[in-house]
């Protein structure tokens, strides 16, 4: 998977959205539904949250109170753009996937950053690991910045047989936690 360059405002808005994600989805959809009309119809598949992998927590390691918070990360947003290239044995699938992070600055946090990595993962119909990449992530808090949204985009491809349908892939994002963290996630539902 290719990665570009992340972006991030310091407002809390989502710098390069022109509309939200799910009109961007919806018209995508329909466009990709008008275009096939021989064999299976293809769609970009979908990206889907870890539902236990989309907040963190992390702490000085102090103690677990509000006074030890490095930071906060929560995944809000996936979206899957895609362009297929389909013949009569295969379809190259091109994938963009956009990843949008809030990040909340603790008040334990003396270096104004809150490093932390995600993972980007496509499956396959019959739920195997077509592709799993780990990314870096380095959000900055300037001056008094103390919440910001981040962007992230990634690009990658893959080939699927012709007769298979793309909508029944699935790109699965989260963020890269500890047990501990994940258990933690679990019992705040």
């Amino acid at each position: 998977m290719a990665r570009t360059t992340p972006c991030s405002s310091p407002d809390g808005r989502t710098a390069r959205r022109s509309a939200p994600a799910h009109v961007l989805l919806v018209l995508l959809l329909g466009v990709l539904t008008a275009c096939s009309s021989d064999g299976p119809r293809l769609f970009c598949p979908l990206g889907v949250p870890v539902r236990d992998a989309s907040y963190m927590v992390r702490y000085d390691g102090q103690g677990r109170d509000l006074t030890n918070v490095l930071f906060e990360a929560e995944l809000i947003d996936v979206l899957v753009l895609c362009s297929i290239d389909q013949d009569d044995e295969s379809a190259e699938v091109e994938l963009e996937v956009v990843v949008t992070i809030r990040a909340i600055r603790g008040l334990a946090d003396q270096s104004r950053e809150a490093n932390f990595n995600y993972f980007v993962a496509v499956i396959d119909p019959k739920r195997n690991v077509m592709a799993r990449e780990a990314f870096d992530m380095t959000v900055p808090f300037e001056g008094s910045q103390s919440r910001l949204r981040v962007e992230d985009r990634l690009e990658t491809e893959f080939t699927i047989p012709s007769a298979e349908v793309s909508r029944d892939y699935k790109v699965y994002v989260g963020l890269e936690l500890t047990p501990e963290e994940v258990e933690l996630n679990r019992s705040r539902r």
